[in-house]
């Protein structure tokens, strides 16, 4: 029981951040300096 409640959040959270993602990444492709900006930043993220 307990572990269905942790798998239900999860899906929810899942599908959140993914439409969330899915909004971000549709911004980024119409909009040209904040893709730069976003691209500069994963780079960041991908060193550290």
């Amino acid at each position: 029981m307990f572990y269905k409640i942790i798998y239900w959040l999860f899906l929810i959270i899942a599908n959140l951040s993914y439409t969330m993602l899915e909004t971000m990444l549709i911004t980024l492709s119409t909009n040209k300096p904040l893709r730069r900006l976003f691209f500069r930043f994963s780079v960041q993220i991908v060193e550290k």
